[in-house]
């Protein structure tokens, strides 16, 4: 069946030109398919992720994912259509004229002719989230009140990290490799599946507090704050700006019953392990320059997991490792030295006796020598004096 074609029959000032017309199955208006094909269709879709982690490990995230109630925000599906994703930022789109007053907010979209809610309400039943506690302290409450901005780099982040301080000379933002491995994990948690961001770098001061609050156990309105963050992206005119919630997307749509044929589906994104959350980047880390520095890292204790900072006994098995060390490499450099020492002792050892050998062979020598000129010097005496008294006797001298 052909899409349904709507003409506007006569011109009015500040809203759609006369004889225009666009596809109404899949448009709210001229506007919106111009601004989808020249912007919303060009740009990429950034899936959310899901948290990939062995029954033993990090037991805070699964406790407050179990508390929360975050199992289905934080198990995305895996096959959904980018076309559908787009087509429902499309149509979010705020026009710059006022077309039949569809520039207000009313936490509606439009995909394949059907009406697409996402209201907090409507975010809160697909996602089946528990209704919402007004008593406990908020995320929002923090970010308009008081941010604790000090507690927080000292409970997200490893020892000796400082905020970076923007040109209002306040802080805005904390590098990502300065966070603790849970608050890696968080981070990359809340900028794919609650606050998207393409950035990995840094960790901006509304997604510190947001890790903070996570892992306080203060409440997080995800349903609130995820309606306002598709409105910030419909409405960003960069074609960088990624399309975030697609897995959301998805759970809205199948409830308002849409069908979408031929559509190609998004890549999965790696999901969040242990591993993750505890590599750094290469370019963070200090060269190890040979294999002495291998070994002391790795005979350093490992990182308790369970805590936000690591405790005092920690860096007492730190001290004491390394102490360990110094004193191994002490004595290893005392056995090397006794070893060199030992083996020069014995050197000059066997020197002295070969030199007393060949002295001793030098003598023999000299005194078989001197016997045997005095042996000729006999043998000459007697041949003088007894030579011509044998001449005469013999018979046969003269012959």
């Amino acid at each position: 069946m052909a899409p349904k074609t709507i003409k506007f029959s006569r011109k009015r000032k500040g809203k759609e030109p006369a004889t225009s017309s666009y596809n109404a199955q899949r448009f709210r208006s001229k506007l919106h398919e111009k601004h989808f094909y020249e912007n919303t269709y060009k740009k990429a879709v950034t899936p959310e992720v899901r948290f990939a982690l062995q029954p033993d490990e990090y037991l805070e995230i699964q406790f407050q994912i179990q508390r929360r109630g975050w199992q289905f925000l934080c198990n995305p599906h895996t096959e959904v259509g980018q076309l559908m994703v787009q087509e429902f930022y499309g149509n979010i789109w705020v026009a710059y004229k006022d077309v039949d007053g569809i520039n207000e907010k009313n936490y509606q979209s439009y995909v394949r002719g059907k009406v697409i809610d996402f209201s907090p309400r409507s975010i809160r039943q697909v996602l089946h989230l528990p209704p919402p506690d007004h008593i406990s302290a908020c995320y929002s409450e923090r970010m308009h009140r008081n941010q604790q901005l000090e507690q927080v780099l000292e409970e997200i982040c490893i020892s000796g990290s400082q905020w970076r301080i923007g040109a209002e000379g306040k802080p805005n933002q904390l590098k990502s490799t300065d966070l603790l491995p849970i608050a890696r994990g968080w981070l990359d948690f809340i900028r794919r599946s609650i606050m998207p961001t393409s950035n990995r770098s840094e960790c901006t001061v509304d997604r510190a507090v947001m890790i903070h609050c996570i892992m306080k156990g203060e409440v997080v309105e995800v349903e609130d704050i995820i309606p306002e963050q598709i409105y910030n992206i419909a409405s960003n005119p960069l074609k960088k700006t990624r399309l975030g919630f697609p897995h959301l997307i998805y759970r809205l749509c199948e409830a308002a019953k849409v069908k979408m044929d031929n559509d190609f589906h998004i890549p999965v994104e790696r999901p969040i392990t242990k591993k993750t959350m505890e590599h750094l980047r290469e370019h963070h880390r200090v060269p190890r320059e040979d294999q002495a520095e291998e070994e002391a890292q790795q005979d350093q204790p490992p990182l308790p997991q369970g805590h936000y900072f690591p405790p005092q006994e920690y860096w007492q098995q730190l001290i004491s490792s390394i102490e360990q060390m110094r004193i191994t490499q002490d004595s290893r450099w005392q056995q090397f030295n006794a070893s060199m020492e030992q083996m020069r002792v014995t050197q000059d050892n066997r020197w002295e006796y070969l030199t007393s050998t060949l002295d001793q062979m030098r003598a023999v020598q000299d005194s078989q020598r001197q016997e045997i000129f005095q042996l000729r010097q006999d043998f000459g005496y007697l041949k003088g004096l007894y030579g011509p008294q044998l001449e005469e006797r013999d018979p046969h001298h003269g012959d």
